[in-house]
C-alpha cells in the first residue's frame, strides 16, 4: 500500500470485506476526503475500480464521487451489479457509452441486458460481445442477423455453443462468407481450441 497505493486500491474490486473497506477509507483519508481524493482521472480510476461489483450504499457513494473525473471508469465497475441503481446507470449512459455500459452486462440474462444489446447491436460488435456462450432466443436471432455485419464478434459469442449443430452451422457460414477476416480465422481458432 505506501509503494502502490491506486493499484492496491484498484485490487480490491468485487471486494466487500471489512478489510478491503478499512484499505478503501485509509486511502480517502490521505487524500483529503470522498470530496477531494477522485479529484485527478488516475485516482478517480482507481477508486471506480475498487468498487466493482459492489452495490452497498458506500460503494455508491465512492462510484459517484469518481464519476466526474472517471466516467468510464465509474461505469464499468457496475460489472457484477444488477440492481435498481445500475440499471438506472446504464440505462442513462447506453447512448452515450455503449462500450462500458455492455462490458458491464457481459454473460447476463436479463431482459433488460437484452434490451441493451438489441439496441446496440447495429453499431457496436460488443453487444455480440457481451453474450459469449448465452443459448437464448434472442442471442440467436442477433448472432444470424449481425453474422456478416460482425462475423469474429459473432462468432466469439457462440463459446461452447460451437459444439453443438446451431453452432457448428453459423461458424461454418461465417467462415465461408468471410474467409479473409483475419480476426475472424482468430476467433475459429480460439473457440476450436
Amino acid at each position: 500500500f505506501p509503494r502502490a497505493p491506486e493499484a492496491v486500491l484498484a485490487s480490491l474490486a468485487h471486494l466487500d470485506s471489512p478489510r478491503a473497506w478499512e484499505l478503501r477509507t485509509r486511502w480517502l483519508a490521505e487524500r483529503g476526503g470522498l470530496d477531494a481524493a477522485p479529484a485527478t482521472y488516475l485516482r478517480a480510476r482507481a477508486l471506480a475500480r475498487s468498487v466493482t461489483g459492489l452495490e452497498s450504499a458506500r460503494a455508491w457513494a465512492i462510484r459517484k464521487a469518481a464519476r466526474n473525473n472517471a466516467p468510464v471508469a465509474a461505469l464499468t465497475s457496475l460489472k457484477g451489479t444488477l440492481g435498481g441503481k445500475a440499471w438506472l446507470w446504464r440505462e442513462r449512459a447506453i447512448g452515450r457509452a455503449p462500450k462500458a455500459v455492455l462490458s458491464t452486462i457481459s454473460g447476463v440474462d436479463d431482459p433488460r441486458a437484452w434490451a441493451m444489446r438489441e439496441e446496440t447491436a447495429p453499431r457496436c460488435r460488443e453487444a455480440l460481445d457481451s453474450m459469449a456462450g448465452l443459448d437464448h432466443p434472442i442471442a440467436w436471432e442477433l448472432r444470424e442477423k449481425y453474422v456478416d455485419v460482425w462475423p469474429p464478434s459473432v462468432v466469439k459469442s457462440l463459446g461452447v455453443l460451437v459444439n453443438g449443430d446451431r453452432g457448428h452451422q453459423l461458424l461454418l457460414r461465417a467462415l465461408a462468407h468471410h474467409p479473409e477476416q483475419i480476426s475472424l480465422l482468430k476467433q475459429a481458432a480460439i473457440i476450436a481450441t
